[in-house]
């Protein structure tokens, strides 16, 4: 009879340079690195590379990665042992193996690299993939006569079977457990043959079905001599529609009550010296197994639970909802927590306080049951909890002693606790923390799975030895003292530190050990409860470098920038040292950011980091504060005129230009200097007195630096004074805005007025905008101030319209800052609807430096509003690089030249020469020319002569109040409109 089965089968940084291909032949060897890596570097930036390279750095163009650095794609911590590869000091053909970091987030991998250099200035790099030690240990393992040996070694009987049911092969043991005197006896034979009459109709169901089974399963069979053989067996599919079948004999197999006794003592003693709470439920989600730590943690006893469902341990309203967790994974196989270690939950104690826990679930099966193993942790950490679970081992070891002789006494019983017993090694065999059992002379006796997992070492070496390779178990380790101390004290130990695998890899323990007695107090034997908890410690370093470092540059942050200048101090004050503090703060970097971009802003500060780092001496130490402010501590400066020479490598590296994303950026430094005692004795004061000396350097103009001096903490606090009643200035409604009139030189008649802000300060007077404007940019407050600017302007010309005024031009001046906000525009047509006027009404003044960028944001913003109808003017037009290509490219309507040429057009040939060849310019590209600043009547002669267009300056009228200007115009002859 033939059984038949029922189944049948960018770094966007330094990407100036362009890619130089080799020549020749070796391109062609470069193109045929089909599985390496292949880069051409020069300078150490990468100038070619091959395709297989870009595809390894999860690139798919050239342009993304030509001109970065190389070792930017390398892990940080490798570059120190990749520095002589990287710079071709290796002899040709040596190979260091480092991991590179893909730019796509993909998962890092282990290269070998080996480097040559070509010419004089470049260098050819090579990296290929290398296998990991244990993949290559598989490939040796699969490629090994190892599979063969186990085979034919078996102690269990095994034979493959075909789709059919025949037999195609078995081992030593099948034919010599069946009677057989050799495999041929066996081999064509269905497989019926040798199972007993009474299992026919259940293996006629299919072999399909025996082979979903997890676990082993009884059956009879038949021996050549008619002999019956009791078996587990198990069925496992291999592919082509055939089974392997693996049998054990059990005829022989007894138990004895005394052994049962001593199994369920050991193995309860192991589940209860677990810190953890372990919890076994079925699929009804009733509790069947509940340990000593489980009732310390929820206040119940294992007979109040067990047989109860587990939704008494959950707080609402994942409680009530348990049950339907259970129905959808059976339903649908779809996992939420099982497999899942650390997850952080909530469980709920008998009194019905609510705790948080850690959780790990494992599913475990037992023939068709199905059970799921909770492993709780307590990460209250509660200390009364932990003195209840050492009462209550006792008094369970008890009941466990009781309940076994109990058992002893019926067979019905003993396979009850057989039954236990199998349950309880199958949780300790899941466990994810590994179980090492220790006998009273400290050898090892039995590990679990886990055990092997985290310690790299096999059972079978370490069976029958002392713990090797472990800081605290080990006779040598420096933990053991200790751990035998707490052992001899209170019957148990645990401590967290770092360990050894076997293979050297370095991980976090948390080690638990426990003396497990007999009644009469004798040590029985030691269990050992192993936790790996290194990404909880990497986790915890994270999140302190994260406390401590800047995310941008990598540099200490504020926090650890005071600390470290806090023990700097004390050790100065020990030693009688001085020590010096360096101030920086970036100037030029606002305009970077605002015209090139956030992400060049944040390159700039990270190269600015990098130079700074290359300036100073081993010990000192670079901070970023924040924004674009930078210090230096230099400690042991043992004379207080040697900070200048710091400085001044400061001042000079910065100077450089930079090169970011494509363009190039010029910035400098302005420097404080601050000593140590000789101007405070504490950080904090230290500090301040170094922002000072930084401001004062500012107002300097710029690139250079400053030593403190005491006159500096008047200005700090005027700055600081000024800052803080800026905040709340606009609140309180003491801004204004006066209209300076602009005068047509052909007509006489005023055309518009320029609106310019003042700030009236209740405690201050009258703030020049020379203090507040530089503030209110720096803080960002220009943007809300500058509209409330423009809504003002208009709601003014709205009401001059209003008193009889005829239409003119007014004018509010913009800072970068608010153009690059993407709802400017929308502000600005909001201010002209809601005072009902044309766009013609209102003039935009922008400034050169605005324009050195062409950001998208800015450009479309200004064409925007162009096209709208408001007119554009550039302001300043002289003092920058009055570009006629900005004159081009952008809507301008209308230039001011600066008030500095105006100021000696009557004395000064040049400046007379550079406004004529102005406004020669203007009228050429049709653009009107204003001038501002006059303030004579022999430069309005000659500004006429010229053919200026307008003018502005106190000749004409000086900035005035609304209520002026409506008087200045009335007065005016014909109203001067």
């Amino acid at each position: 009879m033939t059984v038949k089965t029922k189944k049948q089968a960018s770094s966007d940084e330094g990407k100036a340079g362009q890619r130089h291909a080799p020549a020749g032949w070796a391109r062609s060897l470069f193109d045929c690195l089909q599985n390496d890596l292949a880069v051409f570097l020069r300078d150490g930036r990468i100038v070619d590379i091959n395709e297989n390279g870009l595809t390894m750095l999860g690139m798919d163009q050239a342009d993304q990665v030509l001109g970065s650095f190389f070792a930017e794609y390398i892990f940080p911590d490798h570059l120190p042992k990749a520095a002589e590869a990287l710079s071709a000091r290796t002899s040709p053909g040596t190979e260091i193996v480092v991991q590179m970091v893909p730019s796509d987030s993909s998962e890092p991998f282990d290269v070998a690299i080996s480097s040559l250099k070509i010419g004089p200035d470049g260098i050819a790099i090579r990296a290929r993939r290398v296998r990991t030690v244990a993949q290559k240990q598989q490939g040796d393992l699969i490629g090994s006569n190892l599979y063969q040996y186990l085979f034919e070694s078996s102690q269990a009987m095994i034979c493959v079977l075909d789709r059919d049911g025949y037999i195609l092969l078995s081992n030593e043991a099948a034919w010599r457990i069946l009677g057989y005197t050799s495999a041929v006896g066996l081999s064509g034979r269905p497989f019926l043959h040798i199972v007993h009459p009474d299992y026919h109709n259940v293996i006629e169901m299919g072999l399909d079905v025996f082979a979903d089974e997890k676990e082993p399963f009884p059956l009879k069979f038949l021996a050549a001599n008619a002999d019956i053989i009791d078996a587990d067996v198990k069925f496992s599919p291999i592919g082509d529609g055939q089974y392997m079948l693996e049998a054990r004999d059990i005829t022989e197999r007894t138990r004895t009550a005394e052994i049962l006794q001593e199994r369920e003592q050991r193995l309860r003693g192991i589940l209860n010296t677990v810190a953890d709470a372990i919890i076994t439920i079925n699929i009804r989600g009733e509790v069947v197994a509940f340990n000593k730590a489980a009732e310390h943690i929820f206040g119940y006893e294992a007979r109040e639970v067990v047989g109860h469902n587990i939704s008494m341990l959950i707080p609402a309203p994942h409680g009530a909802q348990h049950d339907q967790y259970l129905a959808n994974y059976a339903a649908t196989g779809k996992k939420k927590i099982i497999g899942v270690t650390g997850r952080e939950e909530q469980g709920m104690r008998k009194n019905g306080d609510i705790f948080p826990l850690e959780l790990a679930v494992t599913e475990l099966t037992h023939g068709t049951k199905r059970f799921f193993t909770g492993v709780v942790r307590d990460i209250t950490e509660n200390k009364q909890a932990q003195e209840q679970i050492r009462r209550a081992h006792d008094e369970l070891e008890m009941r466990v002693e009781e309940r076994t002789r109990e058992l002893t006494q019926e067979i019905v019983e003993r396979h009850r606790a057989e039954d236990k017993l199998r349950l309880a090694g199958e949780v300790i065999e899941a466990l994810v923390e590994g179980v090492v059992i220790i006998d009273p002379d400290f050898k090892i006796s039995s590990v679990n799975p886990a055990y092997t997992s985290i310690s790299g070492f096999d059972v079978e070496e370490v069976i029958g030895k002392f713990p090797i390779n472990h800081t605290a178990l080990s006779h040598t380790g420096a933990m053991f003292d200790e751990m035998w101390a707490g052992l001899e004290a209170e019957g148990r130990w645990e401590g967290e530190f770092w360990n050894l695998r076997k293979n050297g890899e370095e991980y976090a323990e948390r080690l638990s050990v426990t003396a497990i007695t007999n009644p009469n107090g004798e040590v029985m034997q030691f269990a050992a409860i192993i936790s790996d908890i290194t990404k909880r410690k990497q986790d915890e370093e994270r999140i302190l470098y994260q406390a401590n470092y800047d995310s941008l540059t990598g540099l200490p942050n504020r926090s650890l920038f005071l600390d470290r200048l806090t023990q700097a101090i004390n050790n100065m004050e020990r030693t009688s040292s001085n020590l010096g503090l360096l101030f920086i703060d970036l100037d030029g970097f606002k305009l970077v950011n605002d015209t090139l971009g956030h992400n060049i802003g944040d390159l700039l500060l990270k190269e600015a980091a990098k130079r700074l780092g290359i300036c100073v001496r081993t010990g000192d130490t670079v901070a970023r504060l924040g924004g674009d402010e930078f210090t230096i501590i230099m400690p042991n400066l043992d004379d207080p005129k040697n900070a200048p020479l710091l400085a001044q490598r400061v001042l000079d590296t910065l100077g450089r230009a930079f090169l970011l994303g494509g363009h190039e950026a010029f910035i400098s430094g302005s420097i404080g200097i601050t000593i140590y005692p000789d101007d405070a004795l504490d950080a904090l004061e230290l500090l301040k007195n170094a922002d000072a000396a930084m401001y004062r350097a500012k107002e300097e103009g710029k690139a250079n630096y400053q030593f403190f001096t005491a006159d500096m903490n008047e200005q700090v606090k005027e700055r600081l004074i000024v800052k803080n009643g800026l905040s709340k200035a606009l609140e309180h409604d003491e801004f204004l805005l006066l209209y300076q009139p602009k005068l047509d030189l052909k007509t006489n008649r005023v055309t518009g007025a320029e609106a310019l802000m003042r700030w009236e300060s209740p405690t201050m007077g009258t703030v020049s905008p020379v203090k507040f404007i530089p503030i209110l940019e720096e803080t960002g407050m220009v943007v809300e101030v500058g509209e409330w600017a423009l809504h003002t302007a208009c709601r003014q010309h709205a009401q001059w319209i209003k008193e009889g005024l005829p239409p003119i031009k007014v004018a509010v001046n913009l800072s970068a800052r608010q153009l690059r906000e993407t709802s400017f525009v929308g502000i600005v047509k909001s201010a002209l609807k809601s005072a009902n006027l044309p766009p013609s009404a209102l003039e935009i003044e922008i400034t050169e430096s605005m324009l050195m960028s062409d950001a998208q944001v800015i450009v479309a913003a200004l064409e925007d509003l162009h096209d709208f109808g408001v007119h554009i003017s550039m302001d300043d037009f002289g003092t920058g690089y009055s570009s006629l290509s900005y004159l081009k490219r952008f809507p301008i309507d209308t230039i001011k030249i600066d008030r500095s040429f105006v100021n000696d057009i009557s004395v000064d040939q040049d400046d007379a020469e550079i406004i004529h060849t102005i406004i020669n310019m203007g009228h050429t590209l049709n653009r009107k020319i204003i001038a501002e600043g006059v303030e004579t009547e022999e430069q309005l002669d000659i500004l006429k002569a010229y053919r200026c267009d307008e003018i502005q300056g106190y000749f004409f009228s000086r900035p005035l109040s609304a209520s002026d200007f409506t008087t200045f115009i009335l007065g005016l002859p014909g109203h001067g409109l």
